[in-house]
């Protein structure tokens, strides 16, 4: 006959102190940008609203993040949220790339979040075509794979449903050290992996967008 070991007192597999001494998991999130600021329009926008005007602070953001995978009994502590954001010419757009260092500035001051920049590509029929980002995506994958590979934290989580980091996720999952989860807005799509692989993905609701948002005027 099977029996079970005591659930406490010396000797206990689940001692209560030895189960409070276990460290929550350490959360790391990579943060596309423009991606997850854009795809709120398409989520709970009303339909015309500027950019300017659904702005995201990525530590509030971080903090959705993690208050959403605890409804869903995903337990962490974040540690850090990296920004992969183009950034605007001083000399082509002054007022723009004054206000995304000024956010930047403001973003840096909670400690967990660290800004990764590339300037915008200004294309030659420019102002009447727009720039656009450059690299930014690639210096994401990197980042994200590296830091799967060499274990930055326990779980990594990939906020960005942009399709072409499928094979950087792809990677970390195969070669990482880390959980690998994706979190996005509900009523938008998510990033999936092929041949019926499992992929977390933490949804976030109004409510979340809402704690997100940053309401200081630059």
């Amino acid at each position: 006959m099977y029996c079970s070991p005591p659930s406490s007192g010396p000797g206990g597999v689940f001692n209560a102190v030895e189960l409070a001494l276990v460290p929550a998991p350490r959360v790391q999130i990579f943060m596309d940008y423009q991606n997850v600021h854009l795809s709120v329009a398409e989520a709970f926008a009303p339909p015309g609203t500027p950019p300017s005007k659904t702005t995201l602070h990525p530590g509030q953001f971080g903090d959705a993040v993690m208050n959403a995978r605890l409804r869903s009994q995903r337990a962490g502590v974040l540690t850090a949220v990296h920004v992969f954001r183009g950034q605007a010419s001083s000399d082509r757009e002054r007022t723009l790339a004054a206000i995304t260092k000024a956010q930047a500035a403001n973003w840096r001051r909670d400690g967990r979040v660290t800004m990764h920049t590339r300037p915008l590509r200004y294309p030659p029929k420019w102002p009447d075509l727009p720039a656009r980002e450059k690299g930014v995506d690639v210096m994401l994958a990197v980042h994200f794979v590296r830091a799967a590979i060499e274990g930055w934290a326990d779980t990594l989580i990939l906020a960005s449903r942009d399709t072409d980091l499928v094979p950087a996720v792809e990677m970390a999952v195969a070669f990482g050290k880390a959980q690998i989860e994706t979190c996005m807005w509900e009523n938008c799509s998510r990033l999936r992996l092929g041949g019926g692989r499992n992929l977390w993905c933490t949804y976030l609701t109004g409510s979340d967008y809402l704690a997100s948002k940053d309401k200081r005027q630059y």
